[in-house]
């Protein structure tokens, strides 16, 4: 993989694209890099995946607990990988978030009630980030 993240092994892909068809609320899609391209956002979230291979991570729980990082990502077999580089922002308690650098999300597309959305897994398995006309059908989040 380009851009300086870590290559998954194929066995690792494997079992995360398998668990991810299992797990997922519609079929996945194999997309090219340029249907990731943009924000992605839902409640208290928000990833921007920019030409180039950066990006920006945002998580929030509640108004309090924010944590904000910034990124790399390529394709990834049809899917895109996702690697933390830096948080640029921690305020309140985000333990949680389970992030760190050198971290890895790998995401897929899919459907959701007909809106094309994106999901992590290995991340945030079945929350599911959406361009703006999904978001405000209610499929991400309030």
């Amino acid at each position: 993989m380009t851009m300086g993240m870590k290559h998954k092994t194929g066995s690792a892909v494997a079992m995360a694209a398998a668990a991810v068809m299992i797990a997922g609320a519609g079929a996945a899609t194999a997309a090219p890099p340029s249907a990731f391209l943009g924000s992605w956002d839902g409640h208290g979230r928000q990833v921007v995946l920019k030409p180039g291979g950066s990006a920006t991570v945002s998580l929030a729980s509640g108004a309090a607990n924010v944590e904000k990082w910034t990124a790399t990502w390529g394709p990834a077999e049809g899917r895109i990988d996702v690697a933390f580089v830096k948080r640029t922002l921690r305020h309140g308690d985000t333990a949680g978030f389970g992030l760190a650098p050198g971290k890895h999300w790998l995401g897929r597309l899919t459907k959701v009630r007909g809106f094309t959305v994106l999901e992590f897994n290995p991340g945030l398995q079945g929350v599911y980030w959406c361009r703006a006309a999904a978001n405000r059908a209610g499929v991400c989040g309030a």
